[in-house]
């Protein structure tokens, strides 16, 4: 009975744990979907470099440019695919999307710059546009094959019933975060598949260190993160870390490849829309060159010291506590949905959910409005939209209130703004996680052979720092005026320290480096404790 207790508990926090981290991007997501719905279908692919005759090769780096650019998860593309597969994108660069899209993004190329070497950063980009590149160009040929051309049962895009760019917009994204297109399945199947590992958590699969001459790591890494749901900016923290500790390579491949970019809503809409063979061998296709690809870098990447424990990162970046206590358990599922003191909780799950059932609601309202003004009205449908689909006579945009266009919009530029906040401002307990990855590598650095490293770690220590104070306002904290006081003598400190390691004096910086780390210890204890 105690297995089956512990068993439910960490399925259900595991659920709120992805769910909260996946709001953020779910927003983003519903966004790019209304406005790719409303640009039209020409635009999209376009945009996507899916017009016909182009090749597949050029049209997968602009397929891989457009996801570094939209900050998405595994979940978060599940609202864009019906979109592209309505407007017509070849399924080989649906399917590369849904895999590349998830990997990277701004915010954590920018913290990638900051704390791994140029060697990783670029091995793990070309592995984000080669390896979904791959499976989408073998997924379209197996679709030509099975289907004899007809690669998908997606029905074309529904008139957005207006003429006006900025309605066709803001009603595009309420309809998208509706359900338009029943992404809404898909992700119910990918929360499945990140609740059974986190029920049934695999503990015997990373048991031991799987450090670099382990070649069982990536297969290991494989069994514990395909189904996970790994959020995004929890990867680049974990492969620094794998980087600076002796990581396998091979393991960080998989846990990016396979962890970040694959979940079952892309196997559930393949399903939808192709055949269930095709999604099963698309599965198949992605776990076999995902781990490939693994065992190809597995112990070629550089790596610094002798071991690393991936069971205790992994616990930590991605892996909620479970206990057969019931009081331990509603501690740990408060802790989940709501703010803590420490930062510790992810406050813009609630908030980021609030937002994005308003704008279902009202998404639906007005979707359901013109349906039923379009089965009254149906000549209307005879004017054609140059975007693609029918749109409505003169009379449709009255069908839209300005106060709900209003609303709306509101809605989601508030989404945005809160959910780009909280991405590239993180709470008191992460800052400080991350700065005292950096005061150990500094530490360890010898004095001269390692001035490029040490500079990086320090550059990192103050962007963190400085970070600190809007962290915690974000989240209804502030730091008093002790702390204020420590914060700029660490960063004075600090600034001395680059500035001396630049210089070349390895000396007086180590000496400033000191004085920074010598305080450090105080002003976390006191952040924690505030």
């Amino acid at each position: 009975m105690s297995d089956v207790l512990t068993s439910v508990m960490g399925g259900v926090l595991r659920l709120l744990q992805a769910g909260g981290d996946a709001v953020p991007h779910l927003l983003v997501g519903v966004i790019t979907a209304g406005v790719a719905w409303a640009i039209g279908p020409r635009r999209v692919r376009a945009l996507l470099g899916a017009e016909e005759g182009r090749g597949f090769l050029m049209a997968s780096f602009k397929v891989w440019l457009v996801g570094l650019a939209l900050p998405l998860d595994a979940l978060g593309v599940l609202p864009v695919l019906p979109i592209l597969t309505g407007s017509g994108v070849r399924l080989g660069l649906v399917v590369m999307f849904a895999l590349s899209a998830p990997l990277f993004n701004p915010l954590s190329l920018a913290y990638a710059a900051g704390s791994m070497t140029l060697g990783l950063v670029a091995t793990h980009l070309g592995l984000a546009w080669l390896f979904p590149a791959l499976v989408g160009w073998l997924a379209e040929r197996l679709a030509r094959v099975w289907s004899a051309g007809d690669e998908t049962h997606t029905p074309p895009l529904a008139s957005l019933g207006s003429s006006d760019r900025a309605t066709r917009a803001i009603r595009a994204v309420g309809w998208s975060a509706a359900g338009a297109g029943g992404w809404w399945r898909d992700v119910a199947w990918a929360l499945a598949g990140t609740i059974l590992v986190g029920a049934f958590y695999p503990n015997w699969l990373m048991d031991d260190h799987t450090g670099q001459g382990d070649p069982t790591a990536p297969l290991r890494m494989a069994g514990l993160t395909s189904f996970y749901l790994v959020n995004p900016e929890k990867l680049v923290p974990l492969l620094a870390q794998a980087e600076q500790k002796a990581g396998s390579s091979g393991a960080s491949v998989v846990l990016t490849l396979l962890g970040v970019g694959l979940s079952l809503g892309l196997i559930s809409y393949l399903a939808r829309v192709c055949s269930l063979r095709l999604a099963l061998s698309v599965l198949g296709l992605t776990l076999g060159l995902g781990l490939a690809l693994a065992q190809a870098v597995h112990g070629f990447l550089p790596t610094r010291s002798s071991e690393y424990d991936y069971n205790h990162a992994f616990d930590q970046m991605a892996r909620p506590p479970v206990s057969e206590n019931f009081n331990t358990f509603f501690q740990k599922l408060r802790e989940t949905i709501t703010p803590v003191p420490n930062g510790t909780a992810n406050p813009a799950a609630p908030t980021g959910l609030g937002m994005l059932l308003a704008i279902v609601v009202v998404g639906t309202i007005d979707r359901r409005r013109v349906q039923a003004r379009r089965s009254e009205d149906s000549q209307n449908e005879a004017v054609v939209d140059p975007d693609g689909g029918p749109i409505g006579g003169g009379g449709w945009n009255v069908i839209f209130p300005q106060w709900l266009v209003v609303l709306l919009g509101g809605l989601i530029a508030l989404g945005v703004l809160v959910g780009a906040l909280y991405a590239f401002l993180p709470g008191p307990q992460a800052t400080l996680d991350a700065i005292g990855i950096a005061r150990a590598e500094v530490a360890s650095f010898g004095a001269a052979e390692a001035r490029s490293d040490r500079l990086v770690q320090l550059h990192a220590w103050r962007t963190a720092l400085g970070r600190l104070d809007w962290g915690m306002r974000l989240r209804g904290q502030r730091l008093t005026p002790d702390q204020v006081h420590m914060v700029r003598t660490i960063l004075g400190h600090l600034d001395e320290a680059i500035a001396r390691t630049e210089a070349g004096d390895d000396e007086a910086a180590m000496a400033a480096f000191r004085q920074a780390n010598l305080l450090h210890p105080a002003l976390r204890t006191a952040v924690l404790e505030h």
